[in-house]
């Protein structure tokens, strides 16, 4: 049905804005926005720190949060065992890792980023146990365990390099604890590193091989070398070196951690 009523020839505006109420809200607004043009642009800032060494960030002003990913390093491969019919060295372990641990900061402070050196790979024996990564006293990430060396023939191959022991739970909702490297045989028996998300452990070697070397949240390990071939050192950061193969061949070095420290400012 169509209306025939017709609309009325006056509108009722009764308690509407009235022109001085819009000039107090112009001159409200004109405020806000003299303000806000001294701020500046807001945009998200990053510094990352990928040596080992002491390094030291100084908070920007009006910075009260800031949000910190880390790994220490990781473990070098065990060296492969001396005889051709002997083991292969154990694969080294990954440093423990954070992903975006909120951390509270003052303005025009400072925080302290200590990395520890990377597990270098075993020459005689066992790889190198990777540095431990710290945050002021905050928290402590451990490195990754070095691969054992390689056995003797009738014995077992060098055991994975261990995840980043003596876990610290001060970040735990952020934390990752590292995997362990792959063992080392004397037959076809060798096995890879642990993968750790999109990070692949490395593969172990072929008879008389070294174990795999662990991923890392960011890095990849080495592959075990086989029969006189040298394990291959890990990729990316904290991540664990590859064991030697047998006849004396040498462990592949883990990766060094690093730090990254995110802001909005």
């Amino acid at each position: 049905m169509i209306s025939t009523t017709v609309p009325p020839t006056t509108l009722d505006i009764s308690g509407l804005a009235t022109s001085a109420d819009l000039a107090t809200v112009d001159a409200n607004v004109d405020a806000i926005k003299a303000v806000t043009d001294t701020l500046g642009p807001v945009t998200s800032q990053c510094v990352t720190y990928t040596t080992a060494a002491t390094h030291t960030w100084t908070v920007p002003d009006n910075v009260t949060l800031c949000w910190i990913s880390a790994v220490a390093s990781g473990g070098g491969g065990g060296e492969g065992s001396g005889g051709h019919t002997e083991s292969g060295g154990g694969g080294g372990g990954s440093g423990s890792a954070i992903i975006r641990w909120p951390y509270k900061v003052t303005p025009g402070g400072s925080v302290s980023v200590v990395i520890g050196v990377a597990g270098a790979g075993g020459t005689a024996g066992t790889g190198g146990t990777g540095g431990n990564l710290t945050i002021d006293s905050a928290i402590t990430l451990y490195g990754g365990v070095g691969g054992d060396g390689g056995g003797a023939s009738t014995g077992a191959g060098g055991s994975g390099g261990a995840a980043g022991n003596g876990r610290d739970t001060t970040a735990s909702a952020f934390y990752h604890p590292g995997a362990s490297g792959g063992v080392g045989d004397d037959a076809n028996a060798s096995t890879d590193g642990a993968d750790v998300f999109v990070y692949r452990g490395g593969t172990g070697g072929a008879t008389g091989g070294g174990g795999g070397g662990a991923a890392s949240m960011f890095g990849a390990g080495g592959n075990g070398g086989t029969t006189a071939t040298v394990g291959s050192a890990a990729t990316g950061y904290g991540s664990g070196g590859g064991g030697g193969g047998d006849t004396g061949a040498n462990g592949g070095s883990g990766t060094v951690g690093f730090c990254m420290i995110e802001w909005v400012g």
